[in-house]
């Protein structure tokens, strides 16, 4: 990992630990290696989530991070290492949310299909020069000098007004509320991840991947809803601020709670003056409300598309609202 993109290999080292604390993994290998006489040529990690299935948990395996040699590659190996994680989900489901064009094919013909919209993020960018450099510098333009990253951020409140009688406040483990309320709607979920207080506390541990849980409700009231947002950084020489939204969750049909989600993002986005921000996947409800609240538009970004095989007993996937696996550039 190291030899393919500086500090990757350290980055995942540092992610094992947290992902070895899955209580899920359990007897579930991180993941495989493609050996070439004691030389790693090639590799395929996975996470198992717990899947929320008509009615039941269901541990299911996301698959992330594929990656072959490029003097390995055409001779079948990235559909070996596919297959192992196949082997490893059995007859039962299995997700990739790190696919590119070539590996899509090779998981399309293993019986997996995309789920509805699961191919595209909404996106917002926010105009500035270090975001227009970047872009010359990812369509190959090397120039002479790179702009450094806003490295002091403003800090913003915890807990604010978000207009309309609505509170945004930050939710920590063990996210007895944000599960409390995911309990009480769960059944209106068909396919999602079982977003559990074990799930939450593990998932959004201090070392994991994921983020910042942040609730909003009514001054008083009950948890109408919440979301996880991750703070990062992309590019090469001009980095970039990107701000992800990881996770939404409230009724599908209070339009009020989203409504307030959306504005707190908003309010966070300009506070850090993230140069990006970016939602991928979830059921169509979040992602309309999104959109409308964010001004954000639709556009497909490399490794983005959700994949899954199902099995022949799973429901339909249109309302599908799966936590993303953050494979490849998540853990970098």
């Amino acid at each position: 990992m190291d030899a393919r993109r500086p500090g990757q290999g350290e980055s995942w080292l540092r992610r094992i630990l947290w992902q070895a604390r899955n209580p899920w993994q359990a007897d579930v290998p991180l993941g495989f290696v493609l050996d070439a006489d004691g030389e790693v040529v090639g590799y395929h990690f996975v996470i198992v989530q717990p899947l929320w299935l008509d009615g039941r948990t269901v541990p299911v395996p996301f698959a992330l991070d594929l990656f072959v040699a490029p003097e390995w590659r055409g001779l079948g190996h990235g559909l070996a290492l596919i297959r192992a994680i196949f082997q490893v989900a059995g007859s039962g489901p299995v997700f990739t949310t790190s696919a590119n064009e070539v590996s899509e094919a090779l998981w399309t013909r293993l019986g997996a299909e995309r789920l509805p919209r699961g191919e595209a993020s909404l996106v917002r960018f926010r105009p500035s020069l270090r975001l227009a450099v970047a872009g010359l510098e990812r369509l190959g333009l090397r120039l002479p000098r790179a702009i450094p990253p806003a490295r002091s951020r403003p800090s913003i409140p915890l807990s604010a007004d978000v207009g309309a009688g609505w509170v945004a406040e930050p939710l920590v483990a063990p996210y007895a509320a944000a599960a409390e309320l995911w309990a009480r709607i769960r059944s209106s979920f068909p396919l999602a991840t079982d977003r559990s207080s074990e799930f939450l506390t593990w998932r959004y541990a201090a070392d994991s991947p994921g983020g910042v849980l942040i609730g909003v409700r009514r001054p008083g009231g009950p948890l109408r809803g919440w979301y996880a947002y991750r703070l990062t950084e992309r590019g090469e020489g001009t980095r970039v601020c990107l701000f992800s939204v990881l996770d939404v969750m409230g009724p599908p049909d209070d339009r009020e709670a989203l409504a307030a989600v959306g504005r707190d993002v908003d309010r966070r986005v300009r506070a850090l003056k993230a140069d990006v921000l970016e939602v991928r996947g979830m059921r169509r409800e979040f992602r309309r409300a999104l959109q409308q609240a964010l001004r954000m538009h639709e556009r497909r970004l490399p490794a983005n598309p959700f994949l899954g095989r199902l099995g022949s007993s799973a429901p339909a996937a249109e309302d599908w609202h799966l936590v993303a696996g953050d494979g490849d550039e998540g853990f970098a």
